[in-house]
């Protein structure tokens, strides 16, 4: 579990573009001397991003998504595919055309998209905004995996080789956290009444005044009336001259750090 938890490194990069969440997220090979994931071939990696506002998931509009050998079915059981995302992982097929299948049968490589040992891999991902507004939280986890999960589930295993509980099968992560990140974006409150100007019927037909608008106030009133207040008072006396400010001394000109023909151009340094 030490080795795996310090095997590689992730950033999670994010901003609001227009009415779209664009989120980065790269991870870093620079713990090991191999590919990872390594082992066996049914060894696999995946990285679970999630976006949410106000505990409500945003709508994933990228085309990036777990393959299906990250499991398909309910994602509160820990099948991910179809889920913003990437497996790793290496993919054999057997003489018989049967993928994935162990080494000791493969003929071919399908695909391989282990991390080599001190490469990055750098992923994409596209949200939509939601209208209303509110912090929008964005989290990225790397989960190991001893199998595939439809093989784990095709063999009924419940223990690794260890004995131990496997953790492919066992919440929150359904596999081992290798690494996590998360980013927290700010989506600014929309304009009170939907844009609306307050005139005629606004709202509704609700007068602004008082509560109006289910109790969001009236900018145009709340900016009139601070106008009337900020209003100078003709009978007022004046106000006392205010005192000079102290000036400070204008700088020094620049000094001539040119070195003199035949002196050591090392002797001149600037902090």
């Amino acid at each position: 579990a030490e080795f795996l938890e310090n095997a590689l490194s992730m950033t999670v990069e994010a901003e609001i573009v227009g009415d779209a969440v664009e989120v980065e997220v790269a991870i870093t090979n620079d713990q090991t001397g191999h590919h990872v994931p390594t082992g066996v071939t049914i060894r696999n990696m995946i990285l679970l991003v999630e976006a949410s506002q106000n505990g409500e998931p945003l709508e994933h509009t990228g085309s990036t998504v777990i393959h299906d050998l990250g499991g398909v079915g309910d994602p509160a059981e820990g099948y991910y595919a179809g889920l913003p995302g990437r497996l790793y992982g290496k993919i054999n097929i057997s003489e018989a055309g049967g993928s994935p299948t162990f080494f000791t049968d493969a003929v071919a490589i399908v695909s391989d998209n282990r991390i080599p040992a001190l490469a990055t891999d750098t992923t994409d991902f596209t949200f939509t905004v939601p209208p209303e507004g509110g912090d929008i939280e964005i989290s990225a986890r790397v989960i190991y995996r001893r199998s595939w999960r439809a093989l784990v589930d095709g063999k009924d295993w419940h223990y690794d080789g260890h004995g131990n509980p496997l953790e492919d099968i066992a919440p929150p992560h359904f596999g081992h956290l290798m690494a996590s990140a998360e980013k927290t974006l700010s989506n600014g409150a929309p304009m009170p009444d939907g844009g609306v100007p307050d005139g005629g019927a606004p709202d509704g037909g609700a007068p602004d005044g008082g509560a109006p608008d289910g109790g969001a106030p009236d900018w145009n009133r709340q900016r009139q009336q601070q106008w009337v207040q900020r209003r100078p008072d003709l009978n007022a006396k004046p106000s006392p001259p205010s005192p000079t400010p102290r000036r400070h001394p204008p700088n020094p000109p620049p000094q001539n750090l040119t070195p003199e023909k035949g002196a050591d151009p090392f002797s001149y340094r600037s902090c």
